[in-house]
């Protein structure tokens, strides 16, 4: 290439350079001449919100003018560490910590997932490969850069291998089969956001139903507290960024489905009420009213439709909307599991076709239409009136034909309605049971009954091939699959035992034989089917037996992931190359399962050689400072040097409390703080969302120092030896001087550096919590989130005085004692421990959850967890099935001093029974202390009622001998909880069900409080919380709830559980948000505050 001679080397580099990525993107350079900043390049991009990077940073001017505009997540990067500083200390200044942020890059990758990234800017001084550009860029995404002084920029394509998911089941067919080529069995991480469960497991899913179009997705959650279902619901119809996460929009739902509806009934027609095309949302946004229709990009309302009130499906097939609506609102009453209360029996319905465009109808067609059997196609509209399958013409409604009948149940109830499909020129049909029997209120259809699957001509009506299958051969509680892949209809049997389990058998399409079939593994354990309905690509079957499993239609069985979990009603969804996990309340395999909202790859972040880049130990000016002499510290120090006190996580404090506390002093900290540390004189904390630890003197709550990490802190760090040790989500482990806050070190735990959105902001693919663990000269740590993905979990010692490696361990899916698959080693419904947690240490052994380490990070045994019963011995210790920082109040999360925690429906309320659990616990030599649902109350319960205790650690009562099998309590729980019998059979269940081994000294039994944090010292027992919800029904109880109310300390004595000391908080605690130390007890409150207690005689 010739050179112009009046350029720089380095323009003419840049200029090349531009030329290359342009033919690399396949887009011309667009002149953008009017633009004067680059807050103008966000706004000119067509995007309306997501994730930018501007590369070259620099001091972070520009980068802060990038992060002005609210819906942008923006990340700096610069080579100069110095220049990294001075950015964030200006994005702190600016108050836009956490979703501006910026890093030190070392100028080769960008340290961003694949595809993730709506916009670059480049700086002027900056380089980044053409490559690096498309790799992170999303489809659409643009780069901007300057050439002769003005903005020019490139846009990504959209690849023609991926594809949307419009409607609940894929698109107006009803076939959910994606014609997706990428999307497969998850080995990265793509993004990922809360909430990390729905609201509750013992009714209707919080998570009703998603879409997604044009590079967004759209869904429906409830995003109400999950502390109670007698809260109010806070319904929300939610727009992200497919690619990366980054929330877009919200819209509120005012009248919906209870949360009261019951567990296992649906409404599976809730599902079809959203609707997503190009740059509109079609929804119906509450039950009584009509067809709403949005600005994809901004959530705004375009219009709304006449004549569609009560919509109860939409379809969108060639730009006209073709709606199932009723004359009355449809009302979902809260009533008992499997029964018919709301069920459809053969009611009136309109379908109405409206152009989308202009809201006008085309045509109106009044007939009975059962739920789920609406479809449309290039061949017409289809459903089933209660008799036999119809079909309307697209553009003028007139019937076109109606079948011989086709048999239907005489009452449909609202999980278990039909499913109707419409593949090339035939209607697929899953009807009625010979024997439509229904035990209302306490049961469910004949198991024996057959039910039957037909297939008729979508051109004339005329039955083709059907067959019957026993009712629980596919299907638990939710309708039946009909997937469609190359002319084979696939059927599986997803229920009941037998060697055919789990099979799924190709049919051909127009003559119903069958072609092939594929059984399950041996030796893996199955579930029955999920309560959610399969979903496929034209490469998978995507089914929900135990977990997500996939399955070619070409050659069988290829992945079986136990460790995933779909939304109940909904499932998963695969879209854009991905599979969408949704939020879930699911116990099974709790200790490895996936929570929260996750879009899965199937490739994982790649470690390859070119994109490794600078040395993972990083120096600091504090680095030659010699360690301070730590003298030997007693379990029961003063001070609260790590996480919860101790290495074993007691909060067992040797301070003295006196009851009588008053206020010595408050500080406003920041707005979302973690739980604290005190050691030498200071007071740790962390702001986490703005990624700062703050360092506090203790005696007056004046800022000593503060530091700025690339990512949030969760946690407090460890004070050890004059340094202060912690990690950030920024997946560095970091090592500061106590004194000031000088780095000494710090220390990438993650393999490479890559980032990804995680609720609204930039982490590491492979993040640390905050609280390390320290022994002696040594701090361990875990890296990653989960041992399934992204290569797995780093757990790593290094050595506090330099930073170096000791010890560090992978653990990933593969089980180094046999050579085998952790997941071999399942039992029932619990597997290995594959997901990260704060560590703990007993004096021997330390622990990640319920999974022992050996000091040089080997794993003595790697198993499934043990009987729910098997808790005493000298590896008990205080774990939670979900992880330390899970402070959500979800109904089965548990913390317990024992050994084991069994998983699943039938066994996940066992574990209290035989040792001390509950929500928050502390512990002493001999016994724990804690706050707890009563034992009656863990499992198919609504209900709230609560205790503080105080009970045996090791001390057990003998449980009543079992003259019944082993089912027997669960059957007594189905009939407390979803059957009217007389008081006094109901108050014999309950004891039954209250039996327990383990030895209560005391209980407080109602307290006015909902404890969020604790601290045990010898003689008192400090408890604090929100004020308890007394009436939850009211928006006061909210309140009460969100800490606008105040809070509340309570100090009860040790010996009898009485209360001898209480006083009003201006804030509830954070989670976990009190300790002891000098005497004094400090709170990290919600309004984000700390506060520093004393008795009189210490002011």
């Amino acid at each position: 290439m010739q050179v112009d001679r009046g350029r720089t080397v380095a323009e003419n580099q840049m200029k090349h350079w531009i030329a290359s990525l342009l033919w690399c993107l396949c887009c011309a350079p667009a002149s953008l001449r009017a633009v004067e900043s680059a807050l103008n390049l966000l706004e000119a991009s067509g995007f309306h919100g997501g994730l930018a990077v501007h590369a070259g940073c620099g001091d972070g001017r520009d980068t802060v003018q990038l992060g002005s505009i609210g819906k942008w997540v923006v990340c700096g990067l610069d080579r100069d560490a110095s220049a990294v500083q001075a950015a964030r200390a200006r994005i702190a200044k600016t108050g836009l910590s956490g979703r501006v942020s910026a890093l030190q890059w070392n100028g080769g990758a960008l340290p961003y997932a694949d595809n993730t990234v709506n916009v670059i800017v480049l700086a002027e001084k900056a380089e980044v490969a053409q490559e690096e550009c498309k790799r992170v860029l999303c489809p659409g995404g643009r780069v901007y850069f300057k050439q002769d002084g003005s903005w020019q920029h490139a846009a990504k394509g959209h690849p023609g291998n991926t594809d949307e998911w419009t409607h609940a089941l894929y698109d107006a067919s009803g076939g959910s089969v994606s014609k997706d080529r990428i999307a497969g069995p998850p080995k990265g991480l793509q993004w990922t956001a809360g909430p990390e469960w729905t609201r509750h497991h013992e009714a209707v899913s919080g998570f009703q139903t998603m879409v997604t179009a044009a590079g967004r997705l759209f869904y429906l959650l409830d995003e109400g507290p999950p502390v109670s279902l007698l809260l109010p619901p806070d319904w929300q119809l939610i727009a992200r960024d497919a690619y990366n996460g980054k929330i877009l929009w919200k819209r509120p739902f005012k009248r919906w489905v209870s949360p009261l509806f019951p567990y296992k009934s649906g409404p599976t027609q809730m599902t079809r009420r959203l609707v997503a095309a190009g740059d509109r949302v079609f929804v119906a946004a509450n039950l009584d009213e009509g067809v709403t229709v949005l600005d994809a990009a901004t959530g705004e309302t375009v219009r709304v439709l006449e004549k569609t009130a009560a919509c109860e499906e939409i379809l969108f097939h060639g730009g006209v909307l073709y709606l199932v609506t009723s004359d009355t609102a449809k009302t979902y009453q809260t009533g008992h599991r499997y029964s018919d209360e709301n069920a459809w029996a053969g009611q009136e319905k309109w379908i109405r076709a409206v152009d989308s465009e202009t809201g006008k109808t085309l045509w109106e067609h009044k007939t009975p239409v059962a739920p789920m059997s609406f479809a449309a196609s290039e061949k017409g509209v289809f459903f089933h009136d209660g008799t036999c399958i119809r079909s309307l013409d697209l553009r003028s409604g007139q019937v076109l034909f109606k079948t011989e009948p086709v048999l239907l149940d005489r009452v449909i109830a609202t999980a278990t309605t039909p499913t109707l499909a419409v593949y090339k020129d035939v209607v697929l049909f899953w009807g009625g049971a010979e024997q439509p029997e229904f035990r209302v209120k306490s049961g469910a259809r004949a198991a024996n009954s057959l039910r039957t699957f037909s297939a008729v001509s979508a051109l004339d009506g005329k039955m083709l091939w059907s067959y019957q299958t026993p009712e629980f051969s596919t299907g638990f509680e939710c309708p039946k699959d009909i997937l469609v892949i190359d002319d084979l209809v696939w059927l599986g049997k997803m229920m009941g035992g037998g060697e055919d389990a789990g099979t799924w058998t190709g049919r051909n399409v127009h003559t119903g034989e069958i072609e092939r079939e594929f059984k399950p593994p041996e030796g893996v354990y199955w579930f029955h089917q999920r309560c959610h309905r399969s979903k496929a690509t034209e490469r998978y079957i995507i089914s929900g037996r135990t977990g997500v499993e996939f399955i070619s239609p070409k050659t069988g069985w290829d992945s079986i992931n136990h460790w995933v979990r779909g939304a109940c009603l909904y499932g998963t969804m695969p879209a854009n190359g991905l599979i969408y996990q949704p939020p879930h309340p699911c116990a099974c395999y709790v200790e490895s399962l996936l929570r929260g909202f996750n879009a899965l790859a199937p490739v994982g972040s790649q470690f390859a050689a070119e994109h490794r880049d600078a040395p993972r130990l990083q120096r600091g000016p504090a680095y030659d400072q010699p360690l301070a002499v730590q003298a030997s510290r007693p379990a029961q120090s003063d001070e609260w040097p790590t996480f919860r006190h101790d290495n074993a996580r007691s909060c067992f404090s040797g301070s003295r409390i006196a009851p009588d506390l008053k206020t010595r002093w408050q500080v406003r900290v920041g707005v979302q703080l973690s739980a604290m540390t005190v050691a030498n004189g200071k007071l740790f904390v962390a702001d986490k969302d703005a990624h700062r630890l703050h360092a506090l003197d203790a005696g007056s709550g004046k800022e000593a120092w503060s530091y700025i990490a690339g990512a949030r802190i969760d946690s407090p760090p460890a004070i050890a030896q004059g340094r202060v040790l912690f990690g950030s989500r920024d997946g560095y482990l970091y090592c500061l001087n106590a004194e000031d806050g000088a780095l000494a070190w710090r220390h990438r735990a993650a393999p490479v550096e890559r980032h990804l959105l995680a609720d609204e902001q930039m982490e590491s693919v492979w993040p640390l919590h905050g609280s390390p663990l320290v022994l002696n000269d040594r701090v361990y740590s875990v890296a990653g989130r989960s041992a399934f993905l992204d290569g797995g979990i780093r757990f790593l010692c290094l050595d506090i005085a330099t930073g170096n490696v000791l010890h560090e361990t992978v653990l990933d899916e593969n089980d180094p004692t046999t050579g085998g698959k952790i997941v071999d080693k399942m039992s029932n419904r619990t597997m290995p421990v594959c997901n990260p947690d704060i560590l703990s240490y007993d004096g021997k052994r330390i622990f990640m959850n319920t999974q022992r380490f050996a000091l040089d990070g080997s794993r003595p045994d790697i198993a499934a967890m043990r009987k729910a019963s098997d808790q005493l011995g000298e590896d008990a210790h205080l774990f939670v099935n979900s992880g330390f920082l899970d402070g959500s109040g979800f109904h089965r999360t548990l913390m317990l001093y024992g050994r084991t925690y069994s998983g699943g429906d039938m066994e996940n309320h066992e574990a209290p029974k035989y040792a001390p659990g509950g929500l928050m616990l502390a512990f002493n030599g001999t016994h724990a202390f804690g706050f707890s649902r009563l034992p009656h109350l863990h499992r198919w319960v609504r209900e709230l009622e609560w205790h503080i205790y105080k009970a045996s650690k090791t001390d057990r009562k003998p449980m009543p001998s079992k003259d019944k099998p082993e089912l027997a309590s669960t059957a007594a729980d189905v009939t407390l909880h979803t059957a009217s019998k007389d008081e006094k059979e109901l108050e014999r269940i309950r004891t039954s069900l209250s039996s327990t081994a383990v030895k209560y000294d005391w209980s407080n039994h109602d307290p006015d409080l909902y404890v969020s944090a604790m601290v045990l010292t010898r003689e008192t027992l400090c408890v604090a919380g929100p004020p308890a919800i007394r009436n939850e029904t009211t928006a006061e109880a909210l309140a009460r709830w969100q800490g606008t109310r105040g809070g509340m300390l309570w100090c009860l004595s040790t010996d009898r559980g009485e209360k001898i000391g209480e006083l009003k908080l201006p804030s509830p605690p954070v989670y976990e948000g009190m300790a002891a130390a000098y005497d004094r007890l400090f709170l990290a409150l919600k309004d984000g505050s700390v506060i520093c207690l004393a008795p009189p005689q210490q002011e």
